[in-house]
């Protein structure tokens, strides 16, 4: 592209801020959009798969029941019958923090003596005497994370107040969990440690289980014990593994995730649709200029670039601001997000923004490709029009008059079919 026509488009550019401006804003809340919603979506998705990991640990199996879980007997069948020789029941409820601010807080109940070696955390965290002592022998008892006290404000020695069902509880923290690495440490926010007869009278599911957990050999050894306890089982429970109850789960939430990308690409197809006018309009207004150019040599593939290259600084510009938007809009729209998937789908608590490297190259490469996209029309009809039709004004209003009929047409058909 030469030097002549770099300084005209600058020129253009720099007198016209206002309608510029408006471009870059579309594409700028397009791209916002788009990434706010990525983030918050995978931020929910990445939180609930750590706090999963967290609390299956090495579990190859698990025996579930229907929505009133297990009776205990299941649980002493397989061991004292010897079915099984690494087996774990399991309590799990969600109740609320008093504290608006604490949120949703998963109950984890445990037998300590039956699972240690399922769970890393509790081998490395705690001491079977010092810390499962006083779980086990003193009712109300709890253990949480260094990052679910500090946001709770209570410290150790002190009460935790919660509500079930609607209903005022307290658990007094008798120890704190602070695991080393990121991901446990993540997983290990907003979940209480307790013993399985606490968690089975705060949640009022005395004499039942929520699952319990299994580790099975590999091979052939694991598959007979698998047909032997299958058949030991009650109606309605059966042995599943980790991986396969969790997919189930987020496939729940599959469509709504698709829903809330749908709208945000949406949003990207106004900012689309504020480049395409932009575009038109400063071709429509350069009419005169741009044939004036041709008939002294300048090519059709130099006009397409220039337009081109405009709509990318445009589009590059807008997409810059629109990821920094997105990060300060997703802060606070994951809060929106986790409150409906909790309210519809599974509870989960999202402590932090998850944001990966892709969610920013996504919103770049989506803002950058749409005000390309939407700038080909005009650029295409700006190149490929002779230059003594563009120095005719009326060449443009006839060409708009014969246009209208058949528009008038297509838009009474699409109200039709809509």
């Amino acid at each position: 592209m030469n030097q002549l026509l770099v300084k005209t488009s600058i020129r253009y550019l720099l007198r016209h801020p206002w309608q510029i401006g408006l471009s870059i804003l579309g594409v700028a809340l397009g791209v916002a959009v788009v990434v706010a919603i990525d983030i918050a979506n995978t931020s929910a998705r990445r939180a609930f798969m750590l706090s999963t990991e967290t609390v299956t640990g090495r579990t190859t199996h698990q025996i579930v029941g229907g929505s009133q879980g297990l009776d205990e007997r299941v649980y002493r069948d397989l061991v004292v019958g010897g079915i099984v020789d690494q087996a774990a029941p399991v309590v799990e409820g969600y109740v609320s923090g008093k504290a608006e601010e604490v949120g949703p807080l998963q109950v984890f109940g445990v037998d300590p003596f039956a699972d240690y070696g399922f769970r890393s955390f509790l081998g490395s965290q705690l001491s079977l005497g010092s810390d499962f002592i006083p779980l086990l022998s003193q009712p109300g008892t709890a253990i949480v994370s260094v990052d679910t006290a500090q946001r709770a404000m209570v410290r150790q020695g002190d009460e935790l107040q919660v509500l079930v069902s609607g209903q005022p509880a307290a658990l007094r923290i008798i120890g704190l969990l602070q695991p080393e690495d990121e991901a446990s440490r993540r997983g290990l926010d907003g979940i209480i440690l307790t013993d399985i007869a606490t968690a089975q009278e705060l949640l009022g599911q005395v004499g039942r289980l929520s699952r319990i957990d299994l580790l099975l050999p590999e091979g052939t050894a694991g598959d007979a014990t698998q047909r032997r306890i299958a058949e030991s089982l009650p109606p309605g429970a059966e042995i599943v593994r980790p991986a396969a109850r969790s997919q189930a789960i987020e496939q729940l939430s599959r469509a709504f995730e698709i829903n809330l990308t749908a709208l945000s690409l949406l949003a990207l197809v106004v900012g689309m649709f504020l480049i395409y006018n932009t575009v038109t309009f400063s071709v429509v207004q350069r009419r005169g200029l741009l044939g004036t150019l041709r008939c002294i040599g300048v090519t059709r593939r130099e006009v397409f670039a220039l337009i081109l290259a405009e709509a990318m600084l445009l589009g590059l510009i807008g997409s810059a601001i629109g990821v920094v938007l997105g990060v300060i809009l997703g802060s606070g729209l994951v809060t929106l997000v986790t409150r409906t998937i909790n309210d519809l789908y599974f509870v989960v608590t999202v402590r932090g923004l998850f944001i990966t490297p892709l969610t920013l190259l996504k919103g770049l490469g989506l803002g950058v490709g749409a005000t390309l996209l939407a700038a080909l029309v005009p650029a295409t009809e700006a190149s490929f029009t002779p230059p003594r039709t563009v120095l005719r004004r009326s060449s443009v209003e006839e060409r708009i008059r014969r246009a209208v009929p058949l528009v008038s047409i297509l838009s009474v058909a699409m109200f039709a079919v809509g």
